[in-house]
């Protein structure tokens, strides 16, 4: 399940638009749209997100680092910043592409494992049909043979 309005690994503009804040007088508002482009335009030059708002690795790493920071005109909002950033983000963890392995599987064996477990499906099924068949009788009505039928399986 997701969070209504999140959509993973992009950002967008207005994404941080609905971050409540202090204002001066004590009342709670929303950050706005202003200040929400002005992250968005940090995350950009940073290299967080490419021209289409799609995080890139070195946004996961920052994360994960803690070396996330944002300009001091908005600052203040850095750790509901974080938050909504690691919701976006998705997974954390970032591995080497570099460092992947290749498995062979052995195909006698996996062959082999293949046709038992056919076999052993087809036995099953046979045995299945040969136990639940039932002798219809020819001169008694069907209604009777259903009873004996069901009469048989239980």
């Amino acid at each position: 399940m997701t969070a209504p309005g999140i959509k993973f690994g992009i950002v967008e503009k207005h994404q941080f638009a609905a971050i409540p804040v202090a204002k001066a007088d004590g009342s709670t508002g929303m950050l706005g749209f202003d200040e929400s482009a002005a992250i968005f335009g940090h995350l950009k030059t940073q290299g967080f997100v490419d021209a289409k708002g799609k995080v890139q690795d070195a946004l996961r790493t920052a994360l994960k680092d803690g070396t996330f920071a944002l300009p001091k005109a908005v600052a203040r909002h850095l750790a509901a910043a974080l938050e909504l950033m690691r919701k976006v983000a998705g997974k954390l963890d970032i591995r080497n592409a570099d460092e992947s392995v290749v498995v062979k599987t052995r195909l006698r064996t996996h062959i082999q494992q293949m046709t038992v477990a056919a076999m052993q499906t087809a036995a099953r099924k046979l045995v299945a049909f040969r136990s639940y068949r039932v002798a219809m009788r020819r001169k008694s009505s069907s209604r009777q043979n259903i009873r004996s039928m069901a009469f048989r399986l239980r």
